[in-house]
């Protein structure tokens, strides 16, 4: 076997191509897709996030078309809101075969989130008037940022390698609404929310950037290295799904109880996906650098996001101001994330978020004339093969048309991600900060 012939079966066959395409990432539709952010389809809002996500039977705003289409009912007024977010991931890896890879990794993102213009009306007949409410809106659901750089140290014999890798990928998803609802009954409402995903809307792409560069001896013959390779994914045409709600209200002397239920339907997006890489050896001795290797293609791929349908059970305590809330929400992971050509997926257990959460309303009518909430809340979010948890803490200040609430939620995970390289024993800690902030105005 000559010398360069060696040198490419070590590197690509041992480390990169163990980074980058092992058999444990390729087959494992979860990490194919490599969301940052939580991969249950949640849905947005400050009011939303202060309570921990338990949000099904008490959205009263705009953003429960994410939520909840059916309670939109709950608005008297036409309303115009905006929802920003500032993301920050923390993630402490570890890589059990190559402990000089291990290290702190951050991600930053600031990120409007969710805009909505809701217009609630009513229809009248000889027998009632009908409570219909109707919202244009924008949602970004997932998010994709990510920055590792790690450095890899081999040595077998005759053969030594050190390389440093940056990985960086970006982009999100994101869909387009148009949401509806009508009290059916008294007390009864159903709502829908057709979600429409397109990458000439809005953004709905993500890419993934990998940079190598390392040096060592082979035999005793000192060479260096480069490797570069880009991935684009980006979805094509006009993708649909649903959000269908309903919600019941049974109102009591001091205290009404609220049952929400949604089902968020799985859909099929057809992708392209663009791959470039190109790579360079030069051995030392040599004065003339062997010429650089690259290659490209494009391939349909196809993305498809799972079924998740949840109940929401809320009781109002009027007397007391107090709302408290408990959610529970299944996503179906048999649904698979992403496929590739000849890939074949394994079926994944469904996973059930629970979120507790409580609002407090204080009124200071005598002083600055408005209502200032205070909202905590605690969830178990997992992801199939691992669990995360979190808590979260809200406030608020209400005043006449204008409404500001800010949301902030830790979510964290430790030992996780322990099906991705498997080959390098590989497991993470990770940390999420989430500070949401919403602007409402009521006309």
């Amino acid at each position: 076997m000559n010398i360069q012939k060696k040198f490419v079966i070590y590197t690509f066959s041992c480390l990169l191509l163990s980074f980058i395409c092992n058999s444990s990432i390729q087959s494992h539709p979860i990490q194919r897709l490599e969301v940052s952010s939580t991969l249950n389809p949640v849905g947005s809002g400050a009011r939303a996030f202060g309570m921990g996500d338990a949000y099904i039977a008490v959205a009263d705003d705009a953003t429960a078309a994410s939520w909840n289409p059916a309670a939109l009912n709950n608005l008297e007024h036409p309303e115009l809101s905006l929802v920003a977010v500032n993301y920050q991931n923390i993630e402490k890896n570890n890589f059990g075969t190559n402990p000089e890879a291990n290290g702190i990794r951050c991600v930053y993102k600031n990120s409007l989130n969710y805009f909505s213009l809701t217009y609630p009306f009513e229809i009248s007949t000889s027998s009632r008037t009908y409570p219909i409410v109707l919202s244009l809106n924008y949602q970004n659901l997932y998010n994709f940022d990510r920055e590792w750089r790690p450095t890899f140290f081999l040595q077998t014999e005759g053969f030594v390698l050190k390389q440093n890798i940056d990985y960086i990928q970006s982009g999100n998803l994101s869909a387009l609404g148009l949401a509806g609802c009508i009290e059916i009954i008294k007390n009864l409402s159903v709502g829908l929310t057709i979600n429409i995903w397109n990458s000439e809307l809005t953004s709905n792409n993500w890419e993934k950037k990998v940079y190598q560069i390392g040096s060592g001896t082979n035999e005793g013959h000192e060479f260096v290295f480069t490797y570069t390779a880009y991935d684009k994914y980006e979805f094509n045409g006009f993708n649909v799904n649903f959000n269908i709600g309903a919600l019941w209200k049974k109102e009591y002397p001091n205290h009404s109880i609220n049952i929400g239920t949604v089902i968020k339907t799985p859909f099929r997006a057809d992708i392209t996906h663009q791959s470039k890489y190109q790579y360079s050896l030069h051995y030392l001795e040599k004065e003339d650098p062997e010429p650089d290797n690259s290659y490209s293609y494009d391939e349909k791929d196809t993305v498809d996001l799972p079924l998740s349908y949840g109940i929401g059970v809320a009781c109002v305590f009027d007397k007391l101001n107090l709302k408290v809330d408990i959610d529970l929400y299944i996503t179906d992971w048999d649904d698979y994330i992403i496929t590739e050509p000849n890939v074949n997926d394994d079926s994944y257990k469904d996973t059930i978020k629970v979120c507790l959460g409580m609002e407090y309303l204080f009124f200071r009518e005598n002083y600055i004339n408005s209502i200032i909430p205070l909202r905590t809340g605690l969830f178990y979010d997992p992801v199939p093969e691992d669990d995360y948890y979190g808590f979260s803490l809200g406030f608020g200040i209400h005043k006449d048309k204008f409404h500001f609430d800010v949301g902030y939620q830790y979510r964290f995970g430790n030992n996780v991600s322990k099906y991705i390289y498997k080959s390098l024993k590989f497991s993470q800690d990770v940390k999420e900060h989430t500070i949401c902030a919403s602007f409402i105005y009521r006309l």
